[in-house]
């Protein structure tokens, strides 16, 4: 099996829960290394876990706010983005498990099967992220019956380094930029980071998930 390490971005609303999924989480997640706490204006006391600075990565939320139409979700995209970023920019660990903050694992989990990666999937189909995936890449369908979408996803850089590199190639600008300027700003809910990258893996690495 390979080792993981594990980050969160940890919004407002779950500083309270934080530390109570943490314990929980770091009983029942099987093999991973260090722990990555994110949050743009704060610093956590935590033990065992490391702070990531917002200078950790290539844009600002001010940045993602000035290029989204709907202000009220430039958080949420914002840290869709951070994400995204930290993996592929992380370089202790080739694999990183995102767990969104107020998400407890109640029972012992592991994300590889051997040398395969484990996903896990729902059944959630929000059209608007399909859309948005297509205008940042023409190639970037849905794969697979099921939703990428689980509150939790184990990114590997190889394949996150695989999917920005097609669509800088296809625009000539970052991901970053292309995912944001991709988005329908009439749309509340209009991308997704596990569901394009979910999908990305199914189509380009089957044989390794």
């Amino acid at each position: 099996m390979k080792n993981f390490d594990i980050f969160l971005t940890v919004g407002p609303n779950d500083f309270s829960i934080i530390k109570h999924t943490l314990k929980v989480n770091k009983k029942n997640i099987k093999g991973y290394g260090n722990i990555y706490l994110f949050n743009e204006h704060k610093i956590f006391d935590i033990e065992n876990t490391i702070n990531i600075k917002p200078s950790f990565f290539p844009f600002t939320f001010e940045y993602v706010e000035n290029k989204v139409a709907n202000k009220s979700r430039a958080g949420w995209i914002f840290q869709q983005l951070i994400k995204l970023y930290f993996p592929l920019l992380h370089s202790e660990s080739e694999n990183v498990l995102v767990v969104d903050s107020d998400v407890f694992f109640v029972r012992e989990t592991n994300f590889f099967d051997g040398n395969k990666e484990i996903f896990t999937v729902s059944g959630e189909f929000h059209p608007p992220y399909f859309e948005h995936m297509l205008r940042v890449h023409p190639e970037f369908k849905r794969e697979h019956n099921n939703s990428g979408i689980s509150h939790h996803m184990l990114f590997n850089k190889k394949k996150l380094t695989s999917m920005f590199e097609a669509v800088e190639k296809l625009h000539n600008k970052p991901f970053y930029e292309v995912y944001l300027e991709a988005i329908n700003s009439e749309e509340k809910s209009p991308c997704a980071d596990y569901e394009i990258y979910f999908h990305y893996v199914c189509r380009e690495f089957q044989d390794e998930i």
